[in-house]
């Protein structure tokens, strides 16, 4: 409205007038998503910025800017004190970061083979999932009769805290399994006090493929302890 994209905060309930954000330097926005904690959300836009808007002061703080490709998705931790996103680390490749707010510093989580893409918390904030290319089976082409990598992609996840076992382990002791059961239901009555902790250190070793057929895959994510992606 107006010729210009602005930020504006609607009330479902329309308890409240429209507030309009004025005067905001956040570009030409694409993509928004609101932290799930606190009244702040980040903003995805055509000079391939990430934004943090603070909602309350209604501010635009600059995270990250990918030089040479857009940022093609970001994600809260489920605690909102993390924010995970694809980044350009060079012309031929991107990698995943995860910038934390309480030191505003941003990590880099995987190695640069390629393309890293849409990274997304799981809800318990034990994994961090993501596509990338960095698969190399050249398939023959059905015109061309030439070798390429025309499905390269697979999804990953993370295991965000060293101490956190693979997902894919299957063959673990009854009394591990007992025990897991009892923590995940208290964990589930204080969904509220959730505290995310991430170990940096050594958290490119603990990217793990998962094991389905490379493919042209276009989104990832969770819902429970359920992984999600279409191709």
């Amino acid at each position: 409205k107006g010729g210009e994209e602005r930020a504006e905060i609607h009330h479902f309930d329309g308890s409240q007038k429209i507030k309009i954000l004025k005067d905001l330097n956040m570009g030409r926005p694409y993509a928004i998503n609101i932290s799930p904690k606190e009244d702040k959300a980040l903003i995805l836009n055509h000079k391939h910025e990430l934004l943090l808007l603070n909602l309350k002061t209604e501010k635009v703080k600059k995270i990250d800017q990918s030089k040479s490709s857009p940022i093609w998705g970001c994600d809260w931790s489920p605690d909102g004190k993390y924010v995970a996103y694809d980044c350009s680390f060079n012309r031929r490749s991107s990698v995943i970061k995860i910038y934390e707010l309480k030191t505003d510093k941003s990590r880099i989580v995987t190695d640069p083979v390629l393309y890293d893409l849409r990274p997304v918390f799981d809800p318990t904030g034990k994994y961090l999932s993501f596509l990338s290319t960095r698969v190399f089976n050249p398939m023959y082409d059905n015109l061309q009769f030439d070798l390429g990598f025309p499905s390269a992609i697979k999804p990953y996840i993370i295991t965000l805290n060293s101490d956190t076992l693979s997902p894919l382990v299957k063959e673990v002791e009854r009394k591990k399994i007992n025990k897991d059961d009892k923590k995940d239901k208290k964990d589930n009555k204080k969904k509220d006090e959730l505290n995310i902790k991430i170990d940096f250190e050594g958290i490119l070793d603990r990217i793990i493929a998962l094991p389905v057929p490379e493919r042209r895959y276009n989104e990832i994510g969770f819902s429970e302890n359920k992984i999600f992606y279409s191709f």
